[in-house]
Parts: structure tokens; C-alpha cells; sequence
């Protein structure tokens, strides 16, 4: 019996979580499957009672790298998975850069959990 997962799939992207000062959240995927990291410690989001709070989670960070996906497709449908990865990873279009500076490609130094800092 096989075990699917959906960051074993094809073409996907796998993000795992920053903390605040940039480093891999305690909580965040890590390692070889790991393509990105995205914010994903105090995320202010809906709570209940028309209320507001902040939440931790790749659930939180996944989202923020699936908007920059959708604007790079919108932008040219015909991209492909490697240009897209290598897109967020080097912050390369003009357009997505200020979102992307808070993104960082997973590198040996974020899967031990050591301080990173986006440069743009």
C-alpha cells in the first residue's frame, strides 16, 4: 500500500512556515519536500463573534504562496511549475516582489531552523 500526500504530487509546492523573526517555525514541515517558506506565526485572521485574533500554522502560510501563484498565472497562464518555483524563490517578477520578500526557498539553514532574512 502507497501513501499519497499532497505535497508528494507533482508540481507541487511545499510550504512550510516562518516564525516572526524569520526563522522555521517549531511547528513547520522541514526538510528535502519543503520548496518555500511563508509566514506563519501570528497571522491575524476571523475568529468567532465577529472578532479578530492571530493564529500559527502552514495552513496560514500555504495560502500566502497559493496568491502569489494565482497572480503569476494570471499574470501568464502559460508558465510552467520550474518557472513559477524559480519565480518566488529568486522574488523575479517586478510585481511580486514587495510579497515575495517575505518568502524564503527552503535551504539547509531554514530546515535547521536558523535565523533567515529575504533580501528582494
Amino acid at each position: 500500500m502507497s501513501h499519497i500526500v499532497p505535497a508528494g504530487c507533482p508540481d507541487a509546492i511545499t510550504v512550510g512556515a516562518l516564525g516572526k523573526s524569520g526563522d522555521r517555525a517549531s511547528f513547520s514541515n522541514m526538510g528535502t519536500g519543503v520548496d518555500l517558506y511563508a509566514p506563519g506565526v501570528d497571522i491575524y485572521t476571523t475568529g468567532l463573534g465577529n472578532s479578530y485574533i492571530t493564529k500559527d500554522g502552514t495552513s496560514f502560510a500555504a495560502p500566502i504562496v497559493a496568491g502569489l501563484v494565482s497572480k503569476e498565472l494570471a499574470y501568464d497562464p502559460s508558465l510552467s511549475y520550474d518557472t513559477i518555483l524559480q519565480n518566488l524563490t529568486n522574488h523575479s517578477p517586478s510585481w511580486i516582489k514587495e510579497a515575495a520578500e517575505y518568502i524564503a526557498p527552503a535551504t539547509p539553514s531554514t530546515d535547521s531552523g536558523a535565523v533567515m532574512t529575504a533580501t528582494g
